[in-house]
């Protein structure tokens, strides 16, 4: 898949997620969906399992983060703080970078 259909793909999903955010919290406020989230057996499945994977996933982005020059603390705590939005944003604004970067070639040594 071309850079070009990836960023479709992020946006699309971002946009969609922001909205179901917005649709979810305007239906219920912030507060109730956490407890909610955390008054029955599977919601508190659900809730470690979303832990997991967004620790899996601010690791990921804390180090392709620093490996790229950026903020990568800054990026770990929006992960924690917004859930998958801060990592959609991360993935977007990294294929925009890498679509409108110069290509480099690696140099090879002389022989």
């Amino acid at each position: 898949m071309n850079r070009t259909a990836v960023l479709i793909v992020l946006e699309t999903a971002l946009l969609a997620f922001l909205a179901l955010n917005v649709w979810a919290v305007m239906g219920n406020g912030l507060v109730p969906l956490f407890e909610q989230a955390l008054a029955t057996d599977g919601g508190i499945l659900l809730t470690a399992d979303l832990l997991i994977a967004l620790t899996m996933v601010a690791t990921w982005t804390y180090r392709d983060a620093k490996e790229r020059g950026a903020n990568a603390w800054g990026w770990v705590v929006a992960t924690y703080a917004t859930g998958s939005i801060a990592p959609l944003i991360y993935l977007i604004r990294r294929t925009w970078r890498d679509r409108h970067a110069p290509v480099t070639r690696p140099v090879r040594a002389a022989a």
